[in-house]
């Protein structure tokens, strides 16, 4: 065999094989993302209270938050430390939108996800989201943090 064919043979083996774990942490993320987004509209059918615990700094609904979601739709949100908080507000806090970030900010565009999303196991809605954004400048800054999130026992 040709010596050249046999080194590029090798460096390919070696690229695959330092490359692996990160192969393999992007198609595991990617399957957890799926599979949990499809167990959540399956049991949720768009119904649901929830409780989300937000640490941002910047936005109106940083701390506990309750919203009601009917049929898909943001019903109620509701903020103790809050009183101006509009609909428009709980938006992002929404399970559907929840998945949506992480998506956009994990999956989307990016070969390897910075992000922790820890799933619920019986319901599959993220029950905690740490993503990371990139500004255009190449500097990346965390982004709003959801603690906790909690789904409340119906009615």
């Amino acid at each position: 065999m040709n010596r050249r064919l046999i080194i590029i043979i090798g460096s390919s083996f070696a690229v695959i094989l330092i490359l692996s774990p990160f192969i393999y942490h992007k198609l595991s993320f990617d399957y957890r993302y799926n599979s949990n987004r499809t167990l959540w509209y399956r049991v949720s059918e768009g119904n649901y209270d929830a409780i989300i615990l937000s640490n941002s700094l910047d936005y109106p609904t940083a701390g506990e938050n309750t919203i009601r979601v009917r049929n898909g739709q943001l019903f109620q949100g509701i903020n103790a430390s809050c009183a101006t908080c509009t609909p428009a507000d709980y938006l992002p806090l929404t399970i559907e939108a929840l998945f949506d970030r992480i998506y956009e900010e994990c999956i989307r565009g990016t070969l390897l996800p910075i992000c922790h999303i820890a799933y619920d196991e019986t319901l599959g809605y993220p029950a905690r989201v740490d993503t990371y954004t990139f500004y255009e400048d190449g500097i990346h800054a965390p982004s709003i943090t959801i603690t906790e999130v909690h789904i409340l026992e119906p009615d």
